[in-house]
């Protein structure tokens, strides 16, 4: 995810892909749509993965422990982000392979680094 402070005046046109392709001559953000090396990986693996996750630990013990973390993410995040003061939106992921640990280290560590930018 790419994300630019709209107080610093930048509209993107200054950014550029880590490896030029045939987007290149193309305005931001259209030259990030077309890379010329993909990582294969995700959509291969996928199905084996799925089936996994079925086997192991099947999917409405999964779809509730994300559900529980997602809700714990919420309450631990805003609570760490209410001195901005205002608002702040972030999209927060809560899928099995993230913890409680996690969301802990990324509200204590991650959120003031974001007020500190947000604040200037």
């Amino acid at each position: 995810m790419l994300a630019i402070p709209p107080e610093s005046g930048q509209d993107g046109q200054d950014l550029w892909p880590l490896i030029d392709s045939w987007g290149f001559a193309d305005p931001f953000p259209e030259q990030f749509d077309e890379q010329g090396t993909q990582d294969l990986c995700g959509p291969i693996a996928a199905p084996e993965s799925l089936r996994d996750i079925e086997r192991l630990w099947g999917w409405d013990v999964v779809r509730r422990y994300m559900s529980d973390l997602a809700d714990y993410a919420e309450r631990r995040v805003s609570e760490a982000a209410s001195a901005v003061g205002g608002e702040l939106y972030l999209r927060l992921t809560a899928h099995a392979y993230v913890t409680t640990d996690a969301i802990d280290r990324f509200a204590e560590q991650s959120i003031p680094t974001i007020v500190g930018w947000l604040r200037g």
